[in-house]
């Protein structure tokens, strides 16, 4: 059913980011989360735990990232302006309903290094879809090299690792925080802003997200 939904979606979604990639000249792209993946999610502990249980609402909707889609940044106003005409276009349908925008991430990366701004958008079908925005600096190195490097301990319990591969873990996690910050202080020279600046950009941007809800 989330695969059906996601499906949907994705037919939804094909033709209008190709209309406002090419009209902003902004990457855009978008995918669907394969079916292993999603009956794993599905399958968490924190989904099945009583809290979990004690959801009634809780249902395959809200496997949020079934259907998910991002935006690689050149510019700081390539992010407004996606969000406007992604409103607009989905007017026929409703128009767009932001249920949370999390800029958080983006002010305060992860251990790994990665700040992306995320957004969680409720679809015309009920499906609760994930779109993210990063610089493309940033995109580039997720899908590459700190990707192989975050996948190959993600499922790792530092407990039951020996000394040994806890350094190497802590190696990669220093590696790619590092590789994330050139990546994203490369963006900042290019478009001559400092974080503060961008970060304020950023959460302006969500509190605008927010008001199409």
């Amino acid at each position: 059913m989330a695969r059906e939904l996601a499906e949907e979606n994705y037919a939804l979604m094909d033709p209008i980011l190709e209309t406002i990639g090419t009209r902003l000249g902004v990457k855009l792209q978008h995918n669907l989360k394969k079916r292993d993946k999603v009956i794993k999610k599905a399958n968490r502990p924190d989904v099945l735990s009583p809290q979990g249980k004690n959801r009634p609402w809780f249902n395959v909707e809200h496997l949020r990232d079934v259907y998910r889609f991002r935006a690689l940044l050149d510019h700081r106003d390539q992010a407004a302006a996606f969000m406007g005409m992604l409103n607009d276009m989905l007017q026929p349908q409703g128009g767009l309903v932001v249920l949370k925008a999390d800029v958080d991430k983006y002010a305060t990366p992860t251990p790994w290094g990665w700040r992306p701004l995320v957004f969680d958008i409720h679809m015309p079908n009920g499906q609760i879809a994930e779109f993210y925005m990063a610089p493309t600096e940033m995109i580039e190195l997720s899908d590459g090299v700190n990707h192989d490097r975050f996948e190959k301990w993600r499922e790792t319990d530092d407990f039951e690792l020996t000394t040994r591969q806890l350094r190497r873990k802590a190696k990669d996690r220093t590696a790619s925080y590092n590789d994330y910050e050139g990546g994203y202080h490369s963006y900042l020279r290019r478009n001559q802003l400092s974080p503060s600046v961008d970060f304020a950009s950023a959460t302006k941007l969500a509190t605008l997200a927010e008001s199409f809800t």
